[in-house]
């Protein structure tokens, strides 16, 4: 799997020899298959941003392909079978193959290829390239030097190393850092290089591991294995593990949407936090209370500015009088304010009213007909409620005054066509209406989305027209068409 922020897609293969083999995903939630694709066994693939061009590589049929969307695929022709493995180095422009059998081979543009310098390696597994160091690393699974590297792609140098069935190398360019990973081994199947020549085992338990990722924007690396299992790492030698359920197969960083995704046999995870994106800041670190890494909870201590009544405050009362108001204690006044945190131990009981500020809450309907482009907001123009005036009327966006579960819905018609609309929390798709059959002729289709999300101040809001066409109308008194929502708690 590999992640193209240009495009901002990720793209996912498969080793089965049948059925769907690629499909791509704006998100890592949403995903649909390619349109074609080589029907054979995908092994590698990867993005070079200086083409815009997806290269992926596989073991049977013409071994190499290549897409300008990850959507449509075109084949190509390579001089050596039993493609595995595949790196680009924008330095050199250049792409780089290792095969099942040791060959290699490369090309300027994964349209023309031409054979290199083969390594006596039985079996290569995965490369990776170093812009920093300006080395292509090669890792394999069998033979006697298992490593090899490359500073043109063209000749290689191997390496002894501990023979295992290394799966898997990524370079840290600010660890300065090859970490490998292997499926075999006792207690060594991870190992680390700052020059890709001498290598250092390292400690990890031992699971079958496949593949391995590194996150710059979080300082970690992220490996899976086939049994389930996950670990990270700061620094390459020290490993905290976590396991999912399924057969991982693949791992890739977003930098631009803040998430790792893992493919497995069985399905995709996503490693957001409540739909927010991790984040090295502890999020439970607040002025109420706060938790360590041990899971280790502190909470603020109620203090004599915590509860008045009137002028007369409470906590001071009862240290003069009794520890507990009781059932029997009558507390009467005509106001009681709250300016700090409080705890109800029993039944509390009020024979007038309750009251709360009014909670953000927004509503807009539109007073012209609009028929909105592909990827443009539905703009609802006339906003009717708008407490703290987050909702911007020009653009169609509602920015969150406060944080909680937001409840917010929407409703247009179609116009004649299949379409797809989505709700987007901070240009992330949260819900969506589509239809993939063309309305009757002649035919609108009235339309309505809702849906709960968590949110955070400054998180930007809006209905966007991803496919087909939809449009709003002017419903006078009757408001047919509408965007709002509201903060439940």
């Amino acid at each position: 799997m590999v992640y193209a922020p240009e495009l901002n897609l990720f793209v996912a293969i498969s080793k089965s020899f049948s059925g769907n083999r690629i499909m791509t995903s704006p998100n890592g939630i949403d995903w649909e298959y390619a349109n074609d694709y080589p029907d054979n066994s995908l092994f590698d693939i990867v993005w070079s941003p200086e083409l815009l061009l997806f290269v992926v590589v596989y073991t049977t049929g013409s071994y190499v392909a290549t897409s300008p969307d990850g959507k449509n695929w075109t084949e190509r022709t390579s001089p050596i079978s039993n493609l595995i493995a595949v790196s680009w180095s924008p330095e050199l422009s250049l792409f780089a193959t290792i095969s099942f059998n040791g060959k290699t081979s490369s090309s300027p543009d994964g349209i023309t290829w031409t054979e290199r310098q083969s390594i006596n390696t039985a079996q290569g597994q995965d490369m990776c390239w170093s812009s920093e160091l300006e080395l292509f690393v090669a890792v394999a699974q069998t033979g006697t030097n298992r490593v090899a590297y490359s500073n043109n792609g063209l000749t290689w140098t191997e390496v002894a190393v501990t023979e295992n069935a290394w799966n898997g190398v990524i370079w840290s360019p600010s660890l300065g850092l090859f970490v490998a990973i292997a499926d075999s081994g006792t207690g060594n199947r991870v190992m680390t290089s700052t020059n890709g020549i001498n290598w250092t085992d390292g400690t990890i338990t031992d699971r079958t591991w496949e593949t391995i990722t590194w996150s710059e924007e979080l300082g970690i690396f992220l490996v899976v294995a086939r049994d389930g299992y996950t670990a990270y790492s700061s620094d390459g030698f020290t490993w905290i593990e976590s396991v999912l359920t399924g057969n991982n197969r693949g791992v890739v960083w977003s930098a631009e949407l803040g998430i790792f995704v893992i493919v497995t046999i069985e399905g995709v995870y996503t490693s957001s936090l409540k739909n927010r994106p991790p984040s090295n800041t502890n999020l439970f670190d607040s002025e109420f209370n706060s938790i360590n890494e041990s899971g280790e909870w502190t909470f603020k201590t109620l203090t004599t500015t915590d509860l008045v009544v009137g002028t007369t405050n409470i906590i001071t009362e009862l240290g003069t009088k009794q520890a507990t108001i009781t059932s029997a204690t009558d507390l009467t006044s005509n106001s009681l304010t709250t300016i700090g945190n409080g705890t109800i131990g029993g039944n509390l009981t009020i024979s007038g009213s309750l009251t709360n500020r009014n909670q953000p809450c927004f509503k807009a309907t539109t007073t012209q007909s609009l028929q909105p482009s592909v990827d443009t907001n539905i703009i609802f123009n006339n906003p009717i409620i708008d407490v703290e005036g987050g909702y911007n009327s020009s653009t169609g966006e509602y920015t969150i005054p406060k944080d909680g579960n937001w409840y917010f819905y929407y409703s247009f018609q179609s116009n004649g066509v299949a379409f797809k609309v989505q709700l987007q929390q901070d240009g992330v798709a949260r819900d969506q209406v589509f239809t993939d059959l063309t309305p009757t002729a002649d035919t609108d289709i009235g339309c309505k989305g809702m849906v709960i999300i968590p949110c955070v101040v400054n998180d930007v809001i809006q209905i966007r027209v991803k496919t087909g066409s939809v449009g709003i109308e002017n419903g006078g008194f009757f408001e047919f068409h509408s965007f709002g929502g509201f903060l439940i708690g």
